[in-house]
């Protein structure tokens, strides 16, 4: 019998050289998994989160809302360093008020967050979703969890393995560029508080999250100057 584990990689294969990048992985993972979508976002428990890429709008939107919010499924599979499973996002309110509540009508269904990470290297976490409420069997679980193995080797590749047996800590993928104006945009507030990166972002973050708006938008405004961070401004 065929594994989960070698029909991920014989879908991964089925993609021409050079074409293989976040999208193609989240679309990998619908293909062999019992999920119907995918989502993946770079950052660990101590930096920025960064959504790299889904299978449709719902998963990157829901993504986008992990990434204000600065809480959620990913959030607490990256600080665990391992797997977070919700077979009922709409019943989470009381342990992520600010996420489901910006989830809306997306807080639906089940989520499975697994940590992308070998040893002590974590780069982000694999988010799978289904649309109906419930709990993975253990031979589910085993497979999602081969498949995010497989994709954390695949992220810390260069060029993508055809093979998967050897590995470098090269990233042969880069950020969307929504992710490098949120990265300008974190600089410019950062010179003008005067703080360092990571409270840069949170500030950003925050005043995303406070104004119900997208946090690219955000970014945009700082670097077009519409927006600027006062060292006294507490929002």
């Amino acid at each position: 019998m065929t594994s989960t584990a070698q029909r991920f990689m014989a879908a991964l294969a089925e993609y021409p050289d050079g074409a293989l990048g976040p999208g193609e992985l989240c679309s990998s993972c619908v293909k062999v998994l019992p999920v119907d979508r995918a989502a993946l976002t770079i950052g660990d428990s101590s930096s920025t989160w960064e959504p790299l890429g889904a299978t449709d709008e719902t998963a990157a939107r829901i993504e986008a809302h992990q990434a204000v919010a600065g809480e959620g499924p990913a959030v607490d599979a990256a600080e665990r360093g391992g797997p977070v499973l919700i077979g009922d996002l709409s019943a989470q309110f009381d342990r992520w008020p600010g996420f489901t509540t910006a989830l809306g009508l997306d807080a639906q269904g089940s989520m499975f967050a697994f940590p992308l990470q070998i040893g002590a290297i974590a780069i982000g976490v694999l988010d799978l979703y289904r649309i109906a409420p419930g709990y993975v069997e253990p031979d589910e679980l085993t497979a999602m969890q081969a498949v995010a193995d497989i994709v954390t080797i695949v992220l810390m590749s260069r060029p993508p393995p055809s093979d998967f047996s050897t590995h470098t800590t090269d990233a042969w993928w880069t950020p969307s560029p929504s992710s490098s104006e949120i990265h300008q945009a974190t600089g410019m507030v950062l010179a003008q508080l005067s703080v360092p990166p990571r409270i840069a972002y949170l500030r950003l973050r925050a005043y995303a999250f406070a104004n119900d708006r997208p946090l690219i938008d955000v970014a945009r405004d700082v670097i077009e100057r519409r927006l600027r961070f006062d060292p006294d401004d507490q929002r």
